[in-house]
């Protein structure tokens, strides 16, 4: 569980593998790439489900790649706001990437202000608590997350992913808009404040 200053996404399909999540996210770069925005977005969207669901950590490139191209979808589409937004997540996924030089300017300049918007104040905090250890593995938008250092995300949409001892895995999708903190709460955890 997730509870404080971020939305929470989650999914109940089946499972899909990272080719065919990969694959959306190909399609939603060329359907972009012809102008086409609403059907990229609906590749998009299955793609982010994709995530949600797999059964296996998320791969830098294709998180960053889902992002990133989300926001130039949006840019075309006039969404302006909804660019930053992605934008910002595919800079928080992978800082260092270099802006596709295939795209405009104009889509630069945006990155570019989302990837300097990232490193500014604000953001949400994101906590762990887990006092019986339940999580074996734990990745915030594919880095190892602990309870020793908060995790701080910056606006825009997160992929939260934890590997439970028995080696089951789920995903949250987190979406930030503004500031503050929140929790990431294991099973005893949740029980522990319940009692």
């Amino acid at each position: 569980w997730v509870v404080g200053e971020v939305g929470v996404r989650t999914w109940g399909g089946s499972g899909r593998g990272d080719d065919a999540t990969r694959d959306l996210v190909g399609q939603g770069r060329e359907l972009t790439d012809l102008l086409e925005d609403r059907k990229a977005a609906k590749a998009f969207k299955e793609a982010w489900a994709g995530l949600l669901c797999s059964d296996s950590f998320a791969d830098r490139e294709l998180l960053y790649d889902l992002h990133f191209y989300l926001g130039v979808a949006a840019f075309v589409s006039g969404d302006r706001d909804g660019a930053r937004s992605a934008f910002s997540a595919a800079a928080s996924v992978d800082p260092d990437r270099d802006f596709d030089a295939r795209y405009p300017p104009e889509i630069e300049e945006l990155y570019s202000e989302a990837h300097a918007g990232r490193t500014s104040p604000g953001g949400v905090r994101l906590h762990l608590q887990d006092p019986a250890g339940e999580a074996e593995k734990l990745q915030v938008d594919t880095r190892h997350f602990d309870d020793k250092k908060p995790a701080l995300l910056a606006a825009g949409d997160h992929l939260l992913q934890y590997q439970a001892a028995d080696g089951s895995l789920s995903a949250l999708g987190l979406r930030v808009s503004g500031e503050g903190t929140a929790v990431a709460l294991s099973g005893a955890a949740v029980a522990e404040a319940v009692l």
